[in-house]
């Protein structure tokens, strides 16, 4: 019973590094993201200040403007897409962590009722 028990506390352990690479990938992506939005925002005001944009309408402005952020669109779909997979990961992660939690407690609980 304490190599079950040893065993369960080495992989809650192997599980916690994990669980918090995860975290970390996922919130640098995030912050990736929030600073491609600021520079997309920031290229946006500069090309309408600076007349590049004269569309006569929204569409045609949007289509414009695209013509010129699109590399920065597609980063930051792709980041996005990758958020989701990260945060699915996490979650995948914290619920494995629950599960071993739970083992952990119950060979205590059988443990104590042994004594």
């Amino acid at each position: 019973m304490a190599d079950t028990a040893a065993g369960y506390f080495k992989r809650l352990e192997s599980i916690v590094r994990e669980l918090e690479e995860v975290e970390s990938e996922y919130y640098n992506m995030q912050n990736e993201v929030s600073k491609l939005k600021l520079q997309l925002t920031s290229k946006e005001a500069s090309l309408l200040n600076e007349g590049m944009i004269d569309g006569k309408n929204e569409q045609l402005r949007n289509a414009q403007i695209f013509d010129y952020t699109a590399d920065i669109q597609v980063k930051i779909n792709e980041l996005e897409r990758g958020i989701h997979g990260r945060r699915a990961k996490m979650n995948a992660k914290r619920r494995g962590f629950e599960v071993m939690q739970y083992y952990v407690r119950l060979l205590e609980a059988l443990n104590n009722q042994k004594r």
